[in-house]
């Protein structure tokens, strides 16, 4: 059986500095835009079992997380949206218009945290492979 420490804390930013020696600290969002500086979470890939500690910052579902908070991270990924017609029900491609993505304003932090712990916990890929 696994264990964890859970901490609480009244000052977010300032527990985050006090930890960014010994833990990388990610801070995660949600985002459709192509003017952020964040990489996208897949392509993450210091995961898996021999990655280093990590502190992974979830902002609220509404509002995010709070500049001094994001400040405090070492760097920033983001859970984006998936292209609203990168392929029909039938399986046919189909074009993509610039700035086309889906219509979800936001994940629940719940379903963000489930999908970033096991991209997190996961053994890196080599590669991406899709069939022909």
């Amino acid at each position: 059986m696994e264990e964890m420490l859970i901490h609480a804390t009244s000052n977010l930013p300032r527990f985050l500095r006090s930890a960014s020696s010994n833990f990388r600290i990610i801070a995660a969002h949600y985002d459709s835009s192509s003017k952020s500086n964040s990489i996208p979470f897949h392509q993450l890939t210091d995961t898996g079992p021999n990655a280093p500690p990590t502190l992974l910052v979830l902002g609220s579902e509404g509002s995010g997380l709070r500049k001094l908070v994001k400040e405090a991270c070492s760097f920033s990924i983001a859970v984006l949206p998936r292209p609203k017609s990168a392929h029909s029900l039938h399986g046919e491609e189909e074009q993509q218009q610039e700035g086309d993505t889906t219509d979800l304003d936001s994940l629940n932090v719940s379903v963000t945290a489930a999908l970033l712990l096991n991209h997190l916990l996961s053994p890196p890929s080599s590669s991406f492979s899709s069939s022909s």
